[in-house]
Order: structure tokens, then C-alpha cells, then sequence
């Protein structure tokens, strides 16, 4: 049990440390640092780059999540798809959406 407790006081450590210092207000979107773009013109792979400082991470891109600042990942349709990011600071989320095309699946 003690273990648990250590853990949970860890996890909201690291969620303070992850967030913006300006009082506990959440940033703008236009604040945000984001980049989204297939690893190749028209490809499935994609590039999922916060490169926000002081905010966590939340990707999610249709047929999966990512909470790492960096990611690459596969999208299994074709056409335009939306990455949704939802950014994690002191005074609570904000949400962008970034819309990739996917012309072929690798």
C-alpha cells in the first residue's frame, strides 16, 4: 500500500513539473508548439513532435493514443485524418487539432 501512495505522489509530481509556471493559467493555442506531418509525402507514417515547453502530452490519432512529447506512429486509413493533442499544464488541458493526408499505407 505504501507503494501505491509513493507512487500516486510521484505521478503528481510529475504532472506539476509538466505544466506551465504561469500561475496556473492554461496557455493559448497559438502558444503551442506543435508538429504533425507524415514521415513521407502521403504516408501513414506520422511525426507527433510537442515541442511546448512545461505541458504534457496527449496524442490521439484515430486508432490510438500517445502521451510521449515525441512519437512515431502508424494510421491505418486513407485520407485526411485529424490528430487531435491535448496539452496537460497547471490550470488544466487545451486542445488543438493538426489534419494530415495519407495517400498510401506503407
Amino acid at each position: 500500500m505504501k507503494k501505491i501512495i509513493i507512487a500516486l505522489f510521484s505521478l503528481l509530481a510529475m504532472f506539476q513539473l509538466s505544466c506551465n509556471p504561469k500561475q496556473g493559467s492554461v496557455i493559448a493555442e497559438s502558444e503551442l508548439k506543435l508538429d504533425v506531418y507524415p514521415l513521407t509525402e502521403g504516408g501513414n507514417k506520422i511525426v507527433m513532435i510537442n515541442n511546448t515547453p512545461m505541458v504534457g502530452s496527449h496524442w490521439n490519432y484515430g486508432s490510438g493514443i500517445s502521451v510521449r512529447q515525441q512519437d512515431t506512429v502508424l494510421v491505418p486509413f486513407l485520407g485526411e485524418k485529424e490528430i487531435v493533442f491535448t496539452g496537460i499544464c497547471a490550470g488544466g488541458t487545451i486542445s488543438t487539432i493538426r489534419k494530415v493526408t495519407i495517400d498510401n499505407i506503407l
